[in-house]
């Protein structure tokens, strides 16, 4: 003969067992929530990163101006050897001697295109002026005293100032020390062999 319980005792049993039921539930649901509320931030911090990193470099107004050209490869020909005309002047990237890199610094003669590709292909960064301007040179000679840095003349190119990297171009008709510097800041050591 079973023994019945009161109608009071026994809704206490079964409201006591709703409540065990769901503060099971709710522990086993507090992990998950956790975990993608982490998940959900991290996420947001690195789309927070990621827009701020492009919209630097899209909006930079010291960057504007900053061309960038389909890269021609970086094969190596021997001195003298015929290859296809480079696809900027002063050329961006493409064929180049092997053997044969610029030191950095300030030069009086035009480095041969051979030569800049090379130097550009390791990350450096050529500054060139095409004019007859002491005053612009001056100012430009100490960008020269810097690691992974040439200035040097080139003549018949469009622009007074050409600074080129590795696949990006300024040109320049007058000194600007802030868009010279974004240059530099942006392209130094990013070509594609890195000798560091």
């Amino acid at each position: 003969m079973a023994v019945q319980q009161s109608p009071t005792k026994a809704s206490q049993k079964i409201a006591k067992r709703r409540e065990e039921r769901r503060a099971r539930l709710q522990a086993s649901r507090a992990p998950k929530s956790n975990r993608n509320r982490y998940i959900m931030a991290a996420l947001a911090a690195l789309a927070v990163a990621l827009i701020g990193f492009f919209a630097f470099g899209q909006t930079n107004p010291a960057l504007a101006g900053v061309k960038s050209f389909p890269d021609m490869g970086r094969d190596h020909i021997a001195d003298g050897a015929p290859h296809p005309a480079y696809n900027s002047v002063p050329p961006t990237s493409g064929p180049h001697w092997a053997q044969w890199e610029t030191r950095y610094g300030v030069l009086t003669e035009q480095v041969p295109d051979e030569r800049q590709v090379h130097n550009l292909e390791h990350g450096d960064i050529m500054i060139q002026y095409n004019c007859d301007c002491p005053d612009i040179v001056s100012k430009l000679e100490p960008y020269g005293r810097e690691r992974q840095i040439i200035v040097a003349p080139y003549k018949n190119m469009p622009s007074k100032i050409s600074l080129t990297a590795w696949a990006h171009q300024l040109t320049l008709d007058d000194f600007d020390a802030d868009k010279i510097r974004a240059f530099i800041d942006a392209y130094r050591n990013k070509g594609p062999e890195k000798l560091q």
